[in-house]
């Protein structure tokens, strides 16, 4: 770290300087806002369940309480992550009857959001911000695409 990274604190001792970024969301890579809104958002024993308007077409996805826990972890907005499962760069095989929805953000990160289907309700079972470079595969492959089932 470069000396004049650093400043001395209320103690005398040198602090660290840390720019602060304005969050994810607003750093999006094409600049376009997202195509949906959120209609209405209801508890539920398992989680919380979205009613969506995505382009004209309403769409109900619920997220599991350990999504919701990792969602605060990771500092990942609902809209965040509903853009990354309703509009993602690609999405992947996951184990079993999963599915892994990518989509990468200003900076060297992605959000990578697993889901599988309750019947054909998509339910994100968990959610992570890693760097692109561990997962990203080009953005050509589509497993699976939410809006364009059922």
């Amino acid at each position: 770290m470069a000396r004049n990274d650093r400043k001395k604190g209320m103690s005398g001792k040198p602090t660290l300087k840390i720019p602060v970024e304005e969050p994810t969301w607003y750093n999006r890579r094409d600049g376009i806002m997202p195509g949906f809104s959120i209609e209405e958002v209801r508890p539920c024993a398992r989680g919380r369940l979205y009613s969506i308007n995505a382009r004209g077409k309403k769409v109900s996805v619920l997220f599991l309480h350990h999504a919701l826990e990792r969602m605060k972890k990771w500092s990942l907005s609902e809209e965040q992550v509903l853009e990354t499962l309703l509009f993602p760069e690609e999405v992947v095989a996951g184990h079993g009857k999963r599915y892994i929805a990518h989509r990468r953000y200003e900076g060297s990160h992605l959000v990578r959001a697993i889901y599988e289907y309750d019947g054909n309700m998509p339910v994100l079972v968990t959610v992570y911000f890693p760097y692109a470079e561990r997962y990203f595969q080009g953005g050509e492959v589509f497993e699976d695409k939410i809006l364009e089932r059922g």
